[in-house]
């Protein structure tokens, strides 16, 4: 099996359980506010994580300064972007907040070719762009309003989370290329969770947080399979930064389908009408997912 061919796997495996995990997690953000929902997704990621790290690794992590300091910088623009994310799911408008949070690999590539000598052929080049527009029209950004289209507080917090995914990941495909993924992933969920830990402190009159909310939160059902979910995407996306020789650029494309996922799920839940447009914006991402294993 060549490389490709793992990250194929290993991309829409991520995708896939990125848009149940969003899922998810949209439904207990509704009731439990955003931050609250993110950081207990995320400690039962990292515990789920932390505990299969030892058992199977059985060695505290071992790291150079460099790969320490790039886990450190993409695993606090992680946070801040998954904190960004939840807050622009709860302000709205989703249509836009969703393809807008998805467009972060444009941000990766550019990062990886400026800056990390990342090398994409031009039909790589192209699929990401496909992949990028497909998921876009998919969520529907392309059939709003142009009320809906101005830049208000959830558009604005969705393209922070853009920016701040679209930066972390080629600092952690160094950091996985230094020191393996396994490591590099303990060290990332293990600050995540502080961060939007101290986050959470900073919230907890906004989203009234008490002792009992969060009892109640990690008895939640979809907070407990977001977690758990949550946690084989990261593994995937982690574990397919090892094979991406683009910087990240490609796993981290095809990872980003998962817009498509948790849309279909909706329609399922919700009733709702699928629109020829969406259909046309799968059909652009598949395009886009084979032009990049080319």
């Amino acid at each position: 099996m060549n490389n490709y061919t793992i990250i194929l796997i290993l991309g829409l495996s991520a995708a896939l359980s990125y848009g149940i995990a969003d899922f998810f997690g949209a439904k207990a953000s509704k009731r439990l506010g955003p931050i609250t929902a993110a950081f207990c997704v995320q400690v039962i990621t990292t515990l789920l994580y932390v505990m299969g790290y030892f058992v199977l690794m059985r060695h505290m992590p071992d790291m150079s300064a460099s790969a320490l300091m790039y886990t450190i910088g993409g695993a606090i623009l992680m946070a801040i972007g998954t904190g960004t994310l939840y807050m622009a799911f709860e302000t709205g408008p989703v249509s836009l907040v969703s393809p807008l949070s998805a467009a972060y690999p444009l941000v990766t590539a550019l990062v990886g070719l400026l800056f990390f000598h990342a090398q994409l052929g031009l039909l790589q080049t192209g699929g990401i762009l496909l992949v990028v527009v497909g998921i876009m029209a998919t969520a529907g950004i392309f059939n709003v309003t142009k009320t809906d289209r101005r830049l208000s507080k959830g558009p604005l917090l969705a393209l922070c989370t853009t920016f701040t995914w679209g930066l972390s990941y080629p600092l952690l495909d160094h950091a996985v290329s230094a020191a393996g993924w396994q490591s590099t992933t303990l060290i990332e969920f293990c600050l995540i969770t502080v961060i939007l830990g101290i986050m959470l402190w900073f919230r907890r009159r906004k989203e009234l947080v008490t002792r009992q909310l969060m009892q109640q939160t990690f008895r939640n059902v979809f907070v407990i399979g977001a977690g758990a979910i949550l946690l084989v995407a990261f593994l995937a996306v982690n574990a397919g930064l090892a094979y991406d020789a683009a910087a990240g650029s490609i796993i981290v494309t095809i990872s980003s389908a998962y817009p498509a996922i948790t849309i279909l799920l909706a329609l399922r839940h919700f009733k709702e009408h699928i629109e020829k447009l969406a259909l046309l914006g799968a059909g652009l991402t598949v395009t886009g997912v084979v032009l990049l294993m080319t």
